[in-house]
């Protein structure tokens, strides 16, 4: 239940309002690990938003900003910072050891995901 709504589904807005705030309450470490497994649930019912004007904006003139998504994975990750220059070094070295394990994981997760059949069968 979120705010009385009782709906596995969250409406757009109120979806980026609540990410929102939990992202602004994650500065405590006792309250992180409880607020990023909400978050999880609440990301994988109602999956991530989509960016907006103003945040595509920001971002194309280079205002320094991120994304409520960007933030939401950063948080997943549990990275604060991350340069440009760091970001450019980790693409760079390529998919992660693991990530033949993850493609498995994937399929078995969303097994029947349209847009993972149509990449991994690219």
């Amino acid at each position: 239940m979120f705010n009385g709504i009782t709906s596995d589904k969250i409406e757009h807005v109120q979806l980026r309002e609540k990410l929102e705030a939990m992202l602004m309450s994650c500065k405590s470490k006792d309250t992180v690990h409880a607020l990023l497994c909400e978050m999880r649930n609440i990301v994988l019912a109602n999956g991530l938003p989509n960016e907006t004007p103003a945040e595509r904006n920001s971002i194309i003139k280079d205002q320094g900003g991120c994304s409520l998504r960007g933030r939401i994975w950063k948080a997943f990750f549990r990275i604060d910072k991350l340069s440009a220059d760091m970001y450019l070094k980790l693409l760079n070295a390529g998919p992660s050891t693991e990530y033949s394990k993850i493609c498995l994981d994937m399929g078995r997760v969303f097994p029947t995901s349209k847009v993972l059949l149509v990449a991994w069968s690219a």
